[in-house]
């Protein structure tokens, strides 16, 4: 059904009335331009395409998929969802950044993404690669990423307005550059809650590194307790959080 109505769009310049629900089902990823029918790379393609509103990617079906090449950038609008009470792992097999969410010309993308993990991603921001994006990450995890000798083994944010929420970023790695949880670069915006970030590791802030200009707000994570409870974690340059020109 949605094939036809994709069909319809091309063959009488009708765009869709209404946002559009896209549930993934197809666990393998493929390496079609388009992607397979019910896969993530198809849905991707199509909310960049067809988009008129904050469309939903459903990934509540499945618990994991793995990516075999490099996702097509997120360029739109969208809400992506996890299963309720668990979370669906996307794979990137150390072949690219798991997820790139980026204004590709088209305008600002403003996408919010829910109860998904992203697991082994190679790259600049190995996990997810934010760029001139506003980006909600609510129970999320980024772990087992690996930076690709630059910024952010987990996390890389662009001129970006950013809030992590209920999330945990652990267990990246980026040893030949900087931010191995977090790395943020140009004008940011970046909000941590009630959120848990350890076991990252680079050549300079393991946890988060911030350069340039950054506002950053942690609510519930007061500096004075997290040097009480974690001293030795905070290190100069960034054993635990790196700032340079925030």
């Amino acid at each position: 059904m949605r094939i036809v109505t994709i069909l319809s769009i091309f063959l009488f310049g009708v765009l869709p009335a209404k946002a559009t629900i896209y549930p993934i089902t197809e666990i393998n990823d493929g390496n079609l331009p388009g992607g397979l029918p019910g896969s993530l790379r198809e849905a991707i393609n199509f909310a960049n395409v067809f988009s008129v509103g904050l469309d939903t990617i459903d990934m509540s079906g499945v618990s994991s998929i793995q990516t075999i090449s490099e996702l097509p950038f997120l360029a739109s609008d969208v809400l992506i969802i996890g299963p309720n009470g668990s979370l669906c792992t996307i794979n990137g097999t150390l072949v690219n950044s798991v997820l790139t969410i980026a204004n590709t010309g088209s305008g600002t993308p403003n996408v919010e993404i829910r109860n998904i993990s992203f697991q082994n991603g190679f790259g600049d921001g190995g996990g997810i690669n934010i760029q001139n994006s506003n980006v909600i990450l609510n129970n999320c995890l980024i772990t087992n990423n690996f930076g690709s000798q630059n910024i952010g083994g987990g996390v890389r944010i662009t001129n970006s307005t950013v809030q992590i929420l209920n999330s945990t970023v652990s267990n990246n790695l980026n040893f030949g550059g900087i931010g191995g949880g977090i790395a943020t670069s140009g004008e940011c915006s970046l909000t941590v809650r009630n959120s848990t970030i350890f076991g990252n590791r680079s050549a300079v802030g393991g946890g988060f590194d911030i350069i340039n200009p950054v506002q950053i707000a942690a609510k519930g994570m007061d500096p004075v307790q997290l040097k009480k409870n974690y001293g030795k974690e905070l290190v100069f340059w960034g054993g635990g959080v790196d700032t340079q020109k925030t």
